[in-house]
């Protein structure tokens, strides 16, 4: 690897890091750094999860108080978090490598798609009266529905990691939370959860570019420590228009770059 490249990958990961702990939508940075250096989809997709799970536990780490808070329940959604993840890692593995690098512009936009409206969704719930007012955040999670919602959500964060924490962030937000340091940590925690599961399975497939991944590790793990730390304190709202302009820059370029060929043929 050239000297360009160790230093933009450390700090696409490194912006990541930090972005994932505020914001969400850091993989916006990190994966579409890994495809513009030529690693091909499946490895960058797999890259991308090892390079950003640690940023992750560091975040959760930070956000431990938040997570003490609300244990009850938390359990049976860590569970189902690791369930899904694996699950939709092991279909990547049955996942033709074509399909997956054709399909690559979609699914950023689905991610996209669900930073961008997700906030809309929690407006709407929360403009409705709750049906257990009682209930602890957590607990009003592990209902039937949500259960199931939460399993399907981790499965597609566990196929395509570089995006599910985006799906899951919108996930929690549609429910009508309104605590939003708890939000966010839950993504976190479930970023560990999730993502670590399916991390397990594509170190196992050797889909992994290490030289790539243990760059993005170390500026993964700075950033997300040093995010977390500086949640509260960034102005979120300014952070998300930033990212949603990014977001809709990066999945523009990428459909033009792999769907304008052929469209032009």
């Amino acid at each position: 690897m050239t000297t360009l490249e160790i230093s933009a990958l450390f700090i696409a990961a490194l912006l990541a890091g930090v972005i994932n702990a505020v914001a969400g939508g850091g993989s916006f940075i990190s994966f579409p750094a890994l495809l513009f250096f030529n690693v091909p989809s499946m490895a960058a997709n797999a890259t991308n999860a090892v390079a950003t799970w640690p940023g992750m536990m560091s975040s959760a780490w930070g956000y431990r108080k938040v997570l003490l808070k609300h244990r009850k329940g938390m359990l049976l959604i860590a569970v189902i978090s690791m369930i899904g993840g694996a699950t939709g890692a092991l279909l990547v593995m049955h996942t033709p490598k074509a399909f997956f690098t054709l399909a690559t512009p979609v699914f950023i936009l689905i991610a996209f798609l669900f930073f961008a409206f997700g906030p809309r969704l929690a407006k709407r719930k929360q403009a409705q009266p709750a049906s257990n007012p009682h209930a602890s955040a957590t607990e009003a999670l592990c209902t039937e529905k949500r259960t199931i919602l939460q399993l399907f959500a981790s499965c597609y964060a566990g196929y395509f990691p570089s995006g599910g924490g985006m799906v899951l962030m919108a996930l929690y937000n549609s429910f009508g939370i309104k605590d939003a340091q708890f939000i966010n940590a839950l993504k976190c925690m479930l970023g560990v959860t999730v993502s670590g599961a399916a991390v397990l399975t594509f170190v196992l497939s050797g889909q992994v570019y290490w030289p790539q991944a243990w760059i993005m590790i170390a500026g993964s793990l700075a950033g997300g420590f040093a995010g977390a730390q500086m949640a509260q304190r960034l102005n979120p709202v300014l952070l998300r228009h930033t990212m949603l302009v990014l977001g809709a820059s990066i999945t523009v370029y990428f459909f033009h770059k792999y769907y304008g060929p052929m469209l032009l043929a």
